[in-house]
């Protein structure tokens, strides 16, 4: 029976923290650096991070590894089976709230659901359940945000017969988006919000040292104001009174964040995949004309588009790594680890592990048909993320009403080939379209 897991040599933990934390901690943990993540995509260390923690898993045996992240004495864990043990105790004995995620997320939503554990978390969860109905595919106000998604994507689509369309301008479209379900037609111009969130996670960052941002209160006080006179068919009218352990404004917050640029990435991505890939792209636009695409009925029915939305979301994951931190000594696959000990997954690697997932860079759409442990891009457990329903329903609406009359050719190159491996990295802040109609397309 296994003691204990393997520990990393200094050589190996030295090449680990060059190739896989440094470049994801310079390039941002809380709000990317595109310019650095551009660098970091040129130089191909995705790649090399790749290739390292593979050739770690065939040099030591077993599906946990001990590293060194950031000074700390860190589990990395691999492999379905102890994937799944420390999901399913989350929130209890491995919390959400290790160190850096703590001290960088407070400064912008301190309180929050996501790094909350124990009975803290139990009642913050309830609270966001009421509004975001888990397990609910099609969300009570879903006909409310269809619309509100038709509406704003045929205005980008418009606009984008005059010019090309980028992530700057998609990415803008999708934050009107989520400021409407969230709050109600009232935010749609609110740019100004989303701006103070954006600048306080790039604050965030720095991780250390961070004093209270400028921008803390008058944000707060926007997001107050919406949630005082909340708009009927937001997400926020749905708010139950909340308990003393709730900060109602810091939960809505994360809402924000998580439904602008993360949804936006996810959907730009899966735009890509299936715009360079004929073959699912014919797929594809055989169930939309199916269809009738009037209600959110019909956009829960779309299987094969949500199936290349997961694979999309498998294949270059937004949460590139994520941590848990063990609340007391404990034991993972029946070996004992300290008190404190934070647990590392690194979805873009486990995501691709040559030792769990058959062809693991093929893009195959029904790769996913339920829960599997093995891919977290949504999280899985009982810390799963709440809104995962929700998200994948507007990302679905979106691509949809992208792809209904319009297919958009990408101009920047990227290595997407049909048939072939899928490139590690896929760069969403570089991805460029052209529109053109289907009935000109021979």
């Amino acid at each position: 029976m296994v003691r204990e897991f393997p520990e990393l040599s200094l050589p190996e933990r030295v090449v680990f923290t060059a190739l896989q934390i440094a470049p994801n901690t310079l390039a941002g943990l809380f709000s990317q650096r595109d310019n650095l993540v551009k660098a970091f995509d040129s130089l191909g260390t995705e790649v090399l991070a790749a290739r390292l923690l593979a050739e770690l898993r065939a040099a030591h045996p077993g599906d946990a590894l001990w590293a060194r992240v950031l000074g700390d004495r860190t589990l990395l864990v691999f492999g379905e089976p102890l994937l799944r043990e420390v999901l399913d105790r989350s929130g209890d004995d491995f919390a959400s709230d290790p160190a850096v995620k703590l001290r960088g997320m407070s400064h912008f939503q301190p309180g929050a659901l996501t790094i909350s554990h124990g009975e803290k978390w139990r009642v913050r969860r309830a609270f966001a359940d009421a509004a975001l109905s888990p397990g609910s595919r099609v969300h009570p106000l879903a006909p409310q945000f269809f619309s509100v998604v038709r509406r704003e994507i045929a205005v980008m689509k418009e606009g984008a017969r005059a010019y090309l369309l980028d992530w700057g301008r998609f990415e803008e479209t999708v934050e009107r988006i989520a400021r409407q379900v969230i709050f109600g037609s009232r935010a749609r111009d609110d740019g100004a919000l989303t701006a103070a969130l954006h600048a306080m996670m790039a604050e965030a960052n720095q991780v250390n040292g961070l004093r209270k941002s400028r921008h803390f209160d008058p944000f707060y006080r926007r997001v107050a104001h919406y949630v005082r006179a909340a708009e009927p068919g937001s997400l926020v009218s749905r708010l139950p009174p909340a308990p003393e352990e709730v900060s109602a404004l810091t939960q809505v917050t994360h809402w924000v964040f998580a439904m602008s640029g993360t949804l936006a990435a996810n959907v730009f991505r899966t735009l890509a995949a299936i715009s360079g890939q004929p073959a699912l792209e014919r797929q594809v636009r055989g169930e939309l004309r199916s269809a009738p695409l009037t209600t959110a009925s019909d956009v829960d029915g779309l299987k094969h588009l949500e199936s290349c939305l997961h694979e999309s979301m498998r294949l270059w994951p937004t949460t590139p790594m994520f941590g848990r931190r063990a609340t007391a000594a404990t034991t993972l696959g029946g070996v004992p680890i300290p008190a404190g000990t934070p647990v590392l997954v690194v979805n873009s690697f486990n995501h691709r592990d040559p030792v769990s997932v058959p062809d693991p860079d093929a893009f195959v759409p029904l790769r996913q048909t339920g829960i599997d442990y093995r891919f977290n891009q949504f999280g899985n457990g009982r810390q799963g993320c709440p809104g995962r329903d929700l998200a994948v329903f507007l990302a679905k609406a979106i691509l949809a009403e992208l792809l209904t009359g319009c297919r958009f050719v990408e101009q920047a190159r990227s290595s997407l080939v049909e048939g072939g491996p899928m490139p590690v990295t896929l760069n969403h802040f570089l991805l460029c379209f052209a529109m053109e109609p289907v009935k000109q397309i021979a």
